[in-house]
Parts: C-alpha cells; structure tokens; sequence
C-alpha cells in the first residue's frame, strides 16, 4: 500500500469508474477497520483488528494497488523506463501527492502487491526479481522489495546471509546433505558438539511451527529412518540444524530502517522451549501474557545500546549486499535475537562447545549492559501484532503509527536520523486511542 494520503480530483481517472463508483482497491480509498471492543480492564482486545497493514481510522486515506485491476504498462516500463498504474503515469500521480504537500508515491511491499508482481514476472516469462527493481528505476519507492521478502522467507538463507555479522549459532542446512553419503557427512559436520542440543527448523515455517529439539546422535538415526523410509539417498531436504544455546528468552525488535521503533521480551510458554507467542492461547489478552510471564514490554527509549548495533549492523549489510538502498528502497523488519548469558548456563551447553565457535558466536559489540549476548535467530517481514498488544503502556511506539510516520518521512526523502520512535502523526495516535481506548 502507499503511504501517502491522497484524495486528489485529478486522478478521477484511476478513482472511479464511469458510473461513479471506486474503481476497485485502485482508489484512494477510505479503508475502514472493525472496532475492537474494550476489555475488562480497559485495554485493547484480545484480538485487536486494526492490524499494521490496516488504517488506523477513517480519515487516513491510502492507495492499494492490485495490478490485477489497473495493469502496468511493462512495454514503457522496460523500453522507455517509465511506469503506470492504469494508464496514469506515475510522474502525474508524484505531482499531484506534491501539490498535496506529501511525498513521492511509496508502497508498503505487502502480499497482493507481491504476488501481483510476481504473477506478472511469471506471465512476461521473467525472472524473479526483475519486475521491481525497473520498478524503482522508473521512480516507485518501496519499503520490503521482494528480494527482502524472500531472504525473510528462508532460514537457511537468512543464516548464510547474517554470518557475516558472526552471531549466528553453528548450523547446516540439510539440502546440502541429501545426496548419497550425505547423512555421514552431516553427522562428521555436528561431531564436534556432541553433548549440545540440535534444534531442527523447517526453512520456511515461522510462529515455531515444526521445530523439535534433539541430540545429534538422534538425529542422524532419525534421518537414517526417513532415508530409507522414503527412499532418498541423504538428508531431508528443507530443513537447517542448528546448536542450541543456554538462553533467557529473546527479544524481537521490530526497526524501520536501521531505528529499532518497538520491541518485546519473549518467554513463551513453560512447558515448552519456544518463545513463540503464537504457541500461546490464542484468547489470551495483553495483560494475561504479561502475567503468565509469557512476555514483557520494552520501553524503546530505553534500549539496550547493544540491540541499536545489531539493528544498524543489520540494515548496513542489507545496504551493502544491494537489497536496499536507503533512498528509493528501505526495511521494515523485526529481528529476534537470542539472549545468552554465560554465567546462567544450568546445564553447562556452552562446555561442549569448541572455543572457535563459542568466540564466534559470543560478540562483544551485541553485549548487553547485564552481561548478556545477543545472538541472531531470524528476521521476518512480517512481525506479529502482538508486539503492540504487550506495549499497550507505550501507545507512542505502535508499530503502525511509527510505520507510517516513517514511510511517510521516507516518501518525501528526508533523511532517516531525524526520525525517532514515538514521534508519530498526533492524529494517528489520536485515531488509536480513540479505537483502542488506552487504560
């Protein structure tokens, strides 16, 4: 969706159609969110509808484009580098946001815009990821291209990427292994951490769906066993094994850019050793999370230095490697960082592990003020909205309000260092509170 709040007459072209009516999510559209009730304390619903890819009230005007509905001229876009949505040139659409006194038009990467793009790239016989980058070349600010999307879809890649940053547990991905011989090859690869628990992920699951936790020795048996049981000669495919490590919880920051804008503490459930929310009882409020431990706030004003370092080390290697740029293309992610204190180590994990790797992973920059490391567990495009429910007492940093803000800073190219968290749109938050009212 874009960002920019645009009602202009001019465009009555892509707004509506003859007999008057809105010409699909082409319009510039007055989005309504179903309330969500108060509950007994006086806090947001369990449940709360106005998710971050929602409006935040009626006000708020957006512009959702399904080039479904108003096709881009891919013959200009390619041959003359210019781009249109509908017919309408988005020269025209950027003059007329300007006249308006915002910024240049700048979509938010969600899902129909992708697959739309993506059908596309498929339908003119494309690669994957060519359709956006021309994209940007013709103008269109994006916050999440595809290329983001698809590195936050994939564990395995996410791993390989970020070891550059060297806070990434020691891990194997097991497509490399599924060739014959391949089982003995992962078993040569974990030997030197028997003794340390392996925990096995699904590539491209996420809300901790499909991960279980073994020895290695148990692992390779259970491989063994699906080898010979489906008849393949190595490890299954899809899958990373990564060595587990003595940890509190962790911590998702979600950051606009290289600037963290809200965060949680994550526990998750007892019984279990995951600290996915998701894994939670669905009908559980903000409060009943916070009160079964299962979560706690994070004043993002008071930041750990060490989360700011890993969010910026992030966002400079995304710059590096070419996923972004920092001016026609920018992150919206949260990060989830493992936190490993040493000296909480109860079952002495960090003794089997080789001084080499243990050096690698333990980074002094990502040290925390109360002797804790972060250490890198994923990154994803599209973080939870529970994370705003556990800052209820921090309307400020809602994730959406400082998401707009931001995009909205981003459209008119100013610069990321003015932007703070919590300086959000007073009407925004406004609007929020009048939705969800606050305690």
């Amino acid at each position: 969706m874009s960002v920019n709040r645009y009602n202009s007459e001019s465009r009555n072209q892509l707004e509506t159609e003859e007999n008057g009516e809105p010409r699909g999510d082409m319009a510039a559209t007055n989005t309504s969110v179903s309330r969500g009730g108060m509950n007994k304390r006086g806090g947001w619903n369990a449940k709360p509808t106005n998710r971050r890819k929602g409006v935040l009230e009626e006000h708020y005007w957006v512009n959702v484009l399904p080039i479904r509905k108003n096709p881009v001229n891919y013959q200009k876009l390619f041959q003359e580098n210019e781009l249109e949505f509908g017919g309408v040139n988005l020269e025209d659409i950027n003059a007329d946001l300007e006249a308006e006194g915002n910024g240049e038009m700048t979509i938010i990467n969600s899902g129909p815009f992708k697959k739309a793009v993506r059908h596309d790239e498929e339908d003119l016989g494309l690669p994957y990821n060519t359709i956006m980058p021309q994209m940007v070349e013709a103008g269109l600010k994006i916050i999440n291209p595809n290329n983001v999307i698809s590195l936050s879809g994939d564990k395995a890649q996410q791993n390989r990427f970020f070891s550059d940053l060297g806070f990434v547990p020691h891990w194997a991905e097991s497509d490399n292994y599924a060739h014959e011989g391949g089982i003995q090859e992962l078993e040569d690869r974990l030997e030197p951490f028997e003794g340390v628990p392996i925990i096995s992920k699904p590539k491209g699951k996420s809300g901790g769906d499909g991960i279980e936790f073994r020895y290695s020795d148990e692992l390779i048996d259970d491989l063994e066993f699906e080898k010979e049981r489906r008849g393949i000669e190595g490890a299954l495919p899809g899958y990373i094994f990564q060595t587990t490590l003595p940890v509190e919880g962790d911590v998702r920051v979600i950051a606009f850019g290289d600037t963290p804008i809200t965060g949680e503490v994550r526990y998750g459930r007892d019984d279990i050793d995951l600290h996915n929310l998701s894994q939670m009882d669905e009908e559980m409020d903000q409060f009943e999370l916070v009160e079964s431990g299962a979560a706690d706030p994070v004043d993002i004003q008071k930041i750990d230095q060490a989360y700011v370092n890993a969010t910026e080390d992030i966002h400079e290697l995304m710059l590096d490697r070419g996923y972004i740029d920092g001016e026609n293309t920018e992150l919206f992610l949260g990060h989830d960082f493992l936190k490993v204190d040493p000296s909480k180590d109860e079952h002495n994990i960090l003794d089997y592990y080789p001084d080499r790797a243990l050096d690698n992973i333990l980074v002094e920059d990502y040290k925390t003020e109360d002797g804790s490391y972060l250490v890198f567990a994923e990154t994803n495009a599209s973080p939870g909205y529970k994370i705003d429910m556990i800052n209820y007492e921090y309307p400020n940093q809602h994730s959406a309000l400082n998401l707009l803000k931001a995009a909205d800073d981003f459209s008119k190219g100013v610069d990321f260092e003015p932007f703070k968290p919590g300086e959000v749109h007073e009407d925004d938050l406004e609007a929020l509170s009048r939705r969800y009212p606050i305690k």
